[in-house]
């Protein structure tokens, strides 16, 4: 594998709310899996995340006022003993 491939492969998926392409990708494939993803706010502090049916409930918002937040992937780590 390039190292770019290795460099990505550390990193979580962050995709826009807004009109992109990618944008509408990421929307369908989270109304599908909900899950799999976080809705989080842009804004300083944290907290105030949306997962799984919170989370599928929000993207049926306009995409206007989906532009105040960003999708993420869900970060799932492994389970040690």
């Amino acid at each position: 594998a390039s190292l770019m491939a290795e460099i990505r492969a550390v990193f979580t998926g962050l995709y826009p709310l807004d009109s992109s392409e990618l944008s509408q990708e990421a929307l369908r494939r989270a109304k599908q899996t909900p899950d799999a993803f976080v809705l989080k706010p842009q804004r300083e502090g944290g907290g105030n995340n949306l997962y799984k049916s919170a989370l599928r409930r929000a993207l049926d918002q306009p995409l206007e006022q989906l532009a105040a937040f960003i999708l993420m992937d869900l970060i799932v780590p492994r389970a040690y003993p």
